[in-house]
């Protein structure tokens, strides 16, 4: 029974162009990523489309990870500035009315957990950049706050700030909801 490669001699063979290497690191980091990056595009096809791009621009630019965060921590960034990037871009989406949501779509306790859960995301959605980075980065990517400090260039006191702020607006705006 061959060991599996050590991630750090997957990133060397990876910086040389070794195509198997660089496989093998999607292979690891993909599906926590996807699940990080799927709190910017809110469905799966967007999600796989974001999570393409992350690691296509993540393994182009392997060789500028200078390893003082966790590699699935700077892979989760680069595709949350991405993330940032296309929500920038975006208008916000319009809300169908109830009876929209209602029709086909099962009972009214489904429609309101379906509707809590659209009042979770839009808070998540409508906080301040950095906030939303590091609550992504900490509550989903399961990063500790020192590896966010380092995926986010800042102090690990910064991130626990901003964690902390983040929780802090995400209670008052959901305060009927939690």
């Amino acid at each position: 029974m061959t060991d599996a490669p050590d991630e750090d001699d997957l990133i060397r063979r990876g910086r040389r162009g070794d195509r198997e290497a660089l496989e093998a690191l999607v292979e690891l980091h993909y599906r926590p990523v996807w699940r990080t990056l799927w709190h910017f595009a809110r469905n799966d096809d967007d999600t796989d489309t974001l999570c393409q791009e992350t690691f296509l621009r993540a393994m182009q630019k392997l060789h500028t990870f200078r390893g003082e965060a966790a590699l699935r921590s700077w892979i989760t960034r680069v595709g949350i500035n991405l993330g940032l990037n296309e929500k920038r871009k975006r208008r916000p989406l319009a809300v169908p009315d109830l009876d929209q949501r209602t029709s086909g779509s099962g009972t009214v306790a489904d429609v309101e957990r379906r509707d809590r859960i659209a009042r979770v995301h839009a808070a998540v959605d409508g906080l301040a950049p950095d906030l939303r980075a590091a609550i992504l980065l900490t509550a989903f990517a399961g990063c500790s706050h020192r590896e966010a400090a380092l995926a986010l260039a800042c102090a690990e006191g910064t991130v626990s700030w901003r964690v902390h702020e983040a929780r802090r607006h995400l209670a008052e705006e959901l305060h009927d909801v939690l």
